[in-house]
């Protein structure tokens, strides 16, 4: 269950970090937008910490991760260079559910239910992905692990 006001103290730490300069680069601090924060669930779901994106428009130019305490893990960018959009993905390969939820479906069979996706990782917190389980109808369940436009199986989770 997400805590609505620790989701809020996790968007206005990033908003202080993005104000004071976290992105190290002059065009996405004029132009960034700060998106809601997004738990990344853990193996005994429960929240391990926070994805909060940056976007340009109708680009994700950068997050920002902090850990379940608040504490700063890291900034990434997915710039190439820092003067342009080039190289950085939709912003709903990584922010909407519904479009990651239909990038799975190219790794699940016909006639599988799909769940709703969450956030999670893949054997470690730094290789994060978004979590689609697939039911087929016997009640066998896939983990389909969709990171932007690229979803694939794993037996692991």
């Amino acid at each position: 269950m997400i805590d609505n006001d620790f989701a809020e103290q996790v968007q206005k730490s990033a908003i202080e970090l993005f104000k004071g300069g976290i992105t190290q680069n002059p065009f996405v601090q004029e132009r960034g937008r700060i998106e809601k924060p997004i738990p990344i669930i853990g193996q005994e779901r429960d929240i391990q910490a926070w994805f909060v994106g940056i976007t340009i428009s109708d680009r994700l130019v950068g997050f920002i991760q902090f850990d379940s305490d608040l504490q700063l893990m890291h900034y990434s960018s997915f710039q190439r260079d820092p003067s342009t959009l080039a190289g950085c993905p939709e912003a709903r390969s990584w922010l909407d559910p519904e479009y990651i939820k239909e990038r799975s479906r190219s790794r699940a069979s016909p006639g599988d239910d799909l769940e709703p996706p969450f956030l999670s990782y893949d054997r470690n917190i730094a290789r994060i992905a978004w979590v689609v389980e697939a039911k087929d109808k016997s009640g066998h369940v896939k983990t389909i692990y969709v990171t932007g436009d690229f979803a694939y199986i794993s037996n692991q989770y």
